[in-house]
């Protein structure tokens, strides 16, 4: 999914599993030669893909944020063994391909361990136990509706927000709402002190309303503007 917000932004949307997506990213970089590419990591994450990229080995925090990103983890590399992928390798493709074309490179995300904990004090108690038990059963579940292939479509990626939003409100607002407003941050940051394209890496998931969050900056901007 590919997404272009004035002359200056473009959000490349992709699923975190699937090799087409590290090949779009690849092209997308040669073809567009932007200035900045911004990738959906914090430091953290950064840093622990940098030093380990080819490593299938998941490091354990013993907090309630580290067991749940450890599990989330595990699965993630569940579904990456059926795609041979590892979880970031797209992540890892749009890093080394700003350093050959000599852009820089933006980390977007905001802590890992903040946004965990985050979900987990703003969670309910039935909350909780309901997502548990999804994660708990999602490696005995068969016959998937939607292809993995499929999730970069945009009709795809409307539906799943829409049906993880009825899932978990809270979940939805902690892992995709606020997330989406902090990367949108940093674009902006970006996008004002500085000139040039920005390339933006993220998951499909949050391209929709990354998007409405920078198109409505950019309108606030024209109206501020004309006032003056």
């Amino acid at each position: 999914m590919i997404r272009e917000i004035g002359d200056r932004i473009i959000l490349a949307g992709v699923a975190h599993v699937l090799p087409q997506s590290k090949e779009e990213v690849e092209r997308l970089i040669i073809e567009k030669k932007p200035r900045f590419v911004g990738v959906e990591l914090c430091r953290k994450r950064y840093f622990e893909l940098i030093s380990n990229p080819n490593s299938r080995e998941k490091k354990f925090e013993f907090s309630r944020a580290g067991i749940l990103a450890y599990i989330l983890s595990y699965l993630q590399e569940r579904i990456g063994k059926k795609t041979g992928m590892l979880p970031g390798e797209e992540m890892l493709a749009a890093v080394k391909g700003a350093n050959e074309i000599q852009a820089n490179v933006v980390l977007l995300d905001r802590n890992i361990d903040i946004t965990l904990q985050r979900l987990l004090d703003k969670m309910s108690i039935f909350e909780k136990v309901q997502i548990l038990f999804s994660i708990l059963l999602l490696p005995f579940q068969s016959g998937e509706k939607i292809k993995l292939e499929d999730v970069t479509h945009e009709e795809v990626v409307e539906k799943l927000i829409s049906s993880f939003k009825e899932f978990s409100q809270t979940a939805y607002t902690v892992l995709i709402e606020e997330r989406n407003k902090y990367m949108a941050d940093r674009i902006w940051e970006i996008l004002n002190s500085n000139s040039g394209k920005i390339l933006c890496v993220v998951g499909a998931g949050h391209v929709p309303g990354l998007a409405r969050e920078l198109e409505s900056r950019f309108e606030e901007k024209e109206i501020s503007m004309k006032k003056d």
